[in-house]
C-alpha cells in the first residue's frame, strides 16, 4: 500500500491476495476481475477458503435470473430490481464474499451503518459493474482452469475518493464489540490497534494476505 495520495485525492490500497498492469480498459460498464482461479497460493491457514479472482477485463455482464436473489441478499446497493443490473462477480464469488464477511459483520452488529459501509467497500471491489475504474490488477500468474488457461489475480489495486474511504472508516471506528466491550477496529487495523488505526492503515490490512 503506497502512503501517498495521488493530487485527486484518491485513496489506495493494494490487496496481496516486477508489477504489470493487466487492467488495460478502464472505463464505466467494465470489469477488472471475475470468477474463480482456483486457492490462493499465498495464504496458509486462512480462516476461510482464500481463493483469487481471474483476469476478465471485459464488460460487466448479467447473473442469470435464479443467482439474482443471491446478489439481492449480498450487496443488495448493486441490486437494481431489473433487467438491467450488471456485475462483474459471479454467484460463487458471491456466495464467497457473504462468508468472508459473516465475522466482520458480527464484530460490528452494533453499528448498522458501519456494516452497510463495510459490506458496501467489498461488494464494490467485488462486483461493481463499474470495476475497473477503481481496480487496477498488478500481478497474475498463469493457471488452468477446466483445461482453459487463465491468469490468476494475485494483487490489485483499488483506489477510492477520499470522501468515501474516511466515511466508511469513520462509522466504523467507535463500534464495540458486543461480548467485550472492546472497540470493533482493533482486529480490523492489524498491528495498529484501535489506538493508532486510521483509513489508510484500516483499508490496507483488509488487503493483508496475514489477516487470513
Amino acid at each position: 500500500m503506497s502512503t501517498k495520495l495521488p493530487a485527486a485525492a484518491l485513496l489506495p490500497f493494494t490487496l496481496f491476495f516486477a508489477v504489470t498492469c493487466t487492467t488495460v480498459i478502464h472505463r464505466p460498464g467494465y470489469c477488472a476481475f471475475s470468477g474463480e482461479c482456483g486457492k490462493n497460493p499465498e495464504v496458509t491457514n486462512p480462516l476461510v477458503q482464500s481463493k483469487v479472482p481471474c483476469v476478465y477485463n471485459e464488460p460487466a455482464f448479467t447473473l442469470p435470473p435464479a443467482h439474482m436473489e443471491t446478489l439481492r441478499s449480498v450487496c443488495p446497493m448493486l441490486y437494481t430490481a431489473g433487467q438491467d443490473t450488471r456485475v462483474c462477480c459471479t454467484q460463487q464469488q458471491l456466495r464467497a464474499l457473504d462468508i468472508s464477511m459473516s465475522m466482520s459483520k458480527a464484530l460490528l452488529v452494533r453499528c448498522p451503518s458501519c456494516v452497510r459501509s463495510f459490506i458496501n467497500l467489498y461488494c464494490q471491489n467485488t462486483c461493481s459493474p463499474d470495476q475497473s475504474l477503481h481496480v487496477n490488477v498488478t500481478r497474475t500468474r498463469p493457471v488452468n482452469v477446466s483445461g482453459q488457461p487463465e491468469e490468476a489475480v494475485l494483487e490489485y489495486s483499488c483506489y477510492y475518493d477520499r470522501h468515501f474511504a474516511d466515511g466508511s472508516f469513520n462509522s466504523c471506528k467507535d463500534v464495540r464489540i458486543p461480548a467485550t466491550g472492546g472497540l470493533a477496529i482493533a482486529p480490523m487495523c492489524g498491528r495498529y490497534g484501535a489506538t493508532l488505526c486510521n483509513t489508510e492503515r484500516w483499508l490496507g490490512f483488509q488487503g493483508d494476505t496475514s489477516n487470513g
